[in-house]
Order: structure tokens, then C-alpha cells, then sequence
């Protein structure tokens, strides 16, 4: 039976830690012998000892706890891609980082979507947050529905993601062969390019771009982020909290073909039939932040300059 690990990626937010693990106690688990791992980077400071002892007296009662302090600082880039590998221990893992507090049915959640596309080598991973916010463009977001739970985004997940051992090692191969390499905007959110170097995710997003793979998004999240303050926020940001699926649900799960799909951009993918033109010549850009316009079509909400066709000069 497939029974993914949980892996806590922890640093020195006490709040954070005990909110979090405040959650996944009260989560409903249809197993017994969940493993927990809490991964505690170092800093010489009373805030991670705080931590420690946080981690060091919860009570986890769904199967083993596992408690790493690490004794050097392996900054946040490092220490979740230390973390991903222990999907070859465990098969799966669920990872969340600190200022993440989940649904009761996270787990739930993630067992229905391991089993319908753990096997499937168009998915890189599984979120278990749904944006309601655009990143890229600081706009809204809503995920179109046709029916299913779940849509498609080639946009990979930080505030919550599972994934099996397989997909982690697709794409930690990708990464270590392609860490230097510099990523094109015209592929990826300039959004995503700016990140500083101590992100992992923009690697991971670039690789789900480049093999051209997707994230299982739910239509209603299972996580929410606090963004609480911290390597990359000086401020607390509430910016990010959205609603949470709190009861069970018999997940509706679309095959590759019938799912809505959506790139890196937030950008709806195969809008070509809805206005009858082939997908190959169209460039939806409603958001206006691609800057590689170069194609036959463009559909936009943006001011471009016109462009005629020789035969109409």
C-alpha cells in the first residue's frame, strides 16, 4: 500500500513549527505507521533551540518520529533537495515547509493522487496548495473547471507538495546535470528568474518546463501558506492564505487529454479549439508577462503593437 513519509522542513520559527505540527495532529490518517521526519537546519541561535524542543516533544501517534538537527547552517536550497532524497528510503514523501498549515484531508488527498498518477511520467509532482493568486503578475487566479477535482500546472509547488521516489529522481538527475544552467525568459516567468540562488523551486519549476511535465493541482487547496517572515519574507505576508478542503472527497481525476492545463505563466494551454486556430500558432498572454510574442496569433489583454500581414500593406 502506498504510505508516503512526511518530511517537516524546519529552520528557527518556532511559531511556525507549532502551528504546522498543530495541523498535521489534527489531520484524519487512513493508516497506521506514517513515518515523520522533522529537519531542523542549523543557526547559533535561542530561536532554533526553540525549535528543537518543539520537535523533540511532539507527540506524533500515527507511526515513527524522526528528529534531525542539523549541526551546519545548509541554507534552504540545500536542505529541501536533502530532504527530497529521502523519497528513495520511504517511495513517497509529503514535504512542507514551516510556515505551511494543512487541511484535516492532506493525507488523504495525497493517497488518491499517488495512486491515480504516481505511475504516469507526465507528472513531475503533486501540489497540495491551489494558487488563487497569480505569482507572476500579482493578479487574481481562478483554475477553470470542466468537471474534475483536479487540473494540471506546469508550475511546480512549494506550500505543499507529495511526490514519489521515481518523479524526485527524475528530477534531481535533471538538476545536477543542469544547475548552471541559465534559465531563458522565454520559457519561464521573469518572476521565477529573479529568485535568488537560495531557491530550489525555481529549478524545479524550469525542469517541469523544460520536460515538459505537470504539478496535479486541486481544485480547492489542501494547504495553506502564512508566509511567515524568513529567508525570503522580512514581513509576515497574509497574501497567500486561501481556503482549505476540510472534508473528504472521492477525488474526480482526469486523464492528460481531459484535463485543464496550464503553463508556467498561469496561462490557459489548448485554447486554440475554442477559437479555432491551431495551438502552434497561438499565444495566450492574458497576464502580459511573456515577452516572446512570435507567433501567428496572440491573445492578450496587453497593449502590443499591431502587427499587418504582408498582403494587407
Amino acid at each position: 500500500m502506498i504510505k508516503p513519509a512526511i518530511a517537516v522542513v524546519t529552520y528557527n520559527r518556532p511559531v511556525s513549527l507549532k502551528r504546522l505540527l498543530s495541523s498535521l495532529e489534527r489531520a484524519q490518517y487512513p493508516v497506521n505507521g506514517i513515518e515523520l521526519i522533522i529537519s531542523i537546519d542549523y543557526q547559533d541561535s535561542d530561536s532554533h533551540q526553540e525549535v528543537v524542543e518543539i520537535a523533540n516533544a511532539f507527540e506524533w501517534k500515527h507511526g515513527n518520529k524522526t528528529v534531525i538537527p542539523h549541526v551546519a547552517n545548509l541554507g534552504l536550497r540545500k536542505h529541501v533537495l536533502l530532504c527530497g532524497n529521502m523519497s528513495a528510503t520511504y517511495g513517497s514523501l509529503i514535504m512542507l515547509e514551516d510556515d505551511v498549515f494543512v487541511s484535516p484531508q492532506f493525507y488523504n488527498y495525497s493517497l488518491q493522487m499517488l495512486t491515480a498518477y504516481g505511475n504516469e511520467d507526465y507528472i513531475a509532482g503533486i501540489s497540495l496548495y491551489k494558487h488563487e493568486w497569480n505569482v507572476n503578475s500579482a493578479r487574481p487566479f481562478i483554475a477553470s473547471n470542466n468537471g474534475f477535482d483536479i487540473f494540471f500546472m506546469q508550475f511546480a509547488q512549494s506550500w505543499g507538495q507529495c511526490w514519489t521516489s521515481a518523479m524526485w529522481k527524475k528530477f534531481h538527475d535533471w538538476y545536477i546535470q543542469n544547475e548552471q544552467e541559465l534559465v531563458s525568459q522565454d520559457e519561464i516567468p521573469a518572476f521565477v528568474t529573479s529568485w535568488p540562488k537560495s531557491s530550489w523551486l525555481k529549478y524545479f519549476i524550469t525542469y517541469v518546463v523544460k520536460t515538459d511535465k505537470y504539478f496535479v493541482y486541486p481544485q480547492v487547496s489542501l494547504s495553506t501558506n502564512f508566509s511567515d517572515a524568513g529567508t525570503h519574507n522580512k514581513i509576515n505576508n497574509t497574501k497567500y492564505q486561501v481556503p482549505l478542503q476540510t472534508s473528504f472527497l472521492n477525488y474526480k481525476t482526469p486523464s492528460l487529454k481531459e484535463a485543464v492545463k496550464y503553463d508556467a505563466f498561469f496561462e490557459r494551454k489548448e485554447m486554440g479549439i475554442m477559437i479555432s486556430v491551431q495551438d502552434s500558432e497561438l499565444l495566450v498572454n492574458l497576464y502580459g508577462t511573456k515577452t516572446n510574442t512570435n507567433k501567428r496569433y496572440l491573445l492578450s489583454m496587453a497593449a502590443e503593437p499591431l502587427k499587418l500581414s504582408s498582403h494587407l500593406v
